[in-house]
């Protein structure tokens, strides 16, 4: 099928950030496949902000999640073209909201 712009190419990771067990390698392994998708949209939970541009490059416009944990780590969005946030919902549950940030 020829591409003609009209397809969008999403993906998501929990990327299982940097203070956990052997991220040096697996940050390349990370890097290279998000990079390798060519995605025009990246949704990635457990990463810190500044390991975003590291693991996509500089071609992507990003949104932080609004609340990370006490080390930085949350969620982001990524765009290849400029995107803004209507809405974030808070899906914590009552049960489980003192274990999220």
């Amino acid at each position: 099928m020829p591409d003609d712009g009209s397809r969008v190419r999403c993906a998501t990771l929990n990327v299982l950030g940097s203070a956990n067990p052997d991220w040096d390698r697996r940050r390349v392994v990370i890097r290279d496949s998000l990079r390798g998708l060519e995605a025009d949209v990246v949704a990635l939970q457990e990463v810190g902000a500044n390991e975003v541009e590291q693991l996509l490059g500089a071609d992507y416009h990003v949104t932080p999640f609004s609340t990370t944990s006490e080390d930085g780590i949350g969620g982001v969005l990524a765009t290849r073209v400029p995107h803004r946030v209507l809405e974030e919902i808070d899906q914590r549950t009552t049960e489980h909201g003192e274990d999220l940030p």
